[in-house]
């Protein structure tokens, strides 16, 4: 067996042959064992070859709409033979194996909405378009998961050619024309921004939706696909109000029962200024900026 590659898998055993009773010449692919010591009726001989490899390395193919296996997957026939050489009872006997190996690649995808923020980021998606400041901006995290012992090699790429809300602004995802490398698996997180037209929602809290596919392609060349789709909600104050400073004090999450306070959310919608001093880290962001979940 061989990788992509042609590197050897797996290596014979041939030294561990135990050669006070046979011996053994190599001829072309094929090991020819001779015993040495006289076989009487009734003696059974055992040969037995193993291989251990990972599914990882072995290329494999996939299965169609009927079940049945299709693509480079592993194959190889070989006949082992036996010879009795006694003159008075001579026998040869030969037999046709086969061996297959099929692989796959188990994967799953998920998409959560990471932030919401009102103003463009240059630091991160260049340079600022001039209507930058018409719209708010929600960041995706997109998630591969690979399985690392149970799947051959594969790579994954993400498309936003879907029905969504807003427009791409910026990804870090692998694409159709610039795929992952070749792996073996593990968690893959990346990126997508879309922006959305204040004016549209103003005054309103509106629920985003966004969808991705999730494109793998086996080292056998066989695609698969999962559909993704993630929602948030967002408030979109009044675009001619003064937004204000909200600060907000969390708890060291060791004090479980003040972890979480209610009240003043009406001061805050109504862009009041609200300070609540709960002791532990800070967080400060703008209400005119606030993204608001559930």
């Amino acid at each position: 067996m061989f990788k992509e590659n042609g590197i050897a898998l797996d290596t014979n055993n041939i030294s561990r042959v135990n050669t006070d009773n046979y011996t053994y010449t190599v001829d072309g692919d094929n090991y020819v064992f001779t015993n040495k010591k006289v076989l009487h009726a009734g003696d059974k001989i055992d040969f037995t070859y193993t291989c251990t490899v990972s599914p990882r390395d072995i290329t494999g193919g996939y299965t169609d709409e009927n079940g049945y296996w299709q693509g480079n997957y592993y194959q190889a026939n070989f006949t082992p033979s036996i010879t009795v050489t006694d003159t008075a009872n001579p026998l040869s006997y030969s037999r046709n194996l086969s061996l297959e190996a099929h692989t796959e690649v188990i994967t799953s995808a998920r998409k959560s909405r990471t932030s919401v923020v009102f103003d463009w980021n240059t630091d991160l998606w260049g340079a600022k378009p001039a209507d930058a400041d018409e719209y708010f901006y929600v960041n995706w995290e997109l998630e591969s998961n690979g399985s690392y012992d149970s799947s051959q090699k594969y790579r994954y790429y993400w498309s936003e050619q879907t029905a969504h809300d807003g427009s791409v602004v910026y990804s870090n995802c692998p694409t159709v024309k610039n795929k992952s490398e070749l792996i073996t698996g593990g968690k893959y997180i990346t990126t997508v921004v879309t922006k959305h037209r204040k004016k549209d929602f103003e005054g309103q809290l509106v629920t985003v939706r966004n969808e991705a596919l999730h494109y793998v392609e086996w080292a056998s060349g066989y695609v698969e696909h999962e559909r993704v789709i993630a929602t948030t909600n967002v408030y979109v104050p009044s675009l001619d109000g003064n937004g204000c400073s909200l600060m907000k004090y969390v708890p060291n999450y060791t004090k479980s029962e003040s972890h979480y306070k209610n009240g003043d959310q009406e001061k805050i919608l109504a862009g009041e200024e609200v300070t609540l001093p709960y002791g532990g880290c800070m967080c400060s962001f703008n209400q005119a900026y606030a993204a608001l979940n559930g």
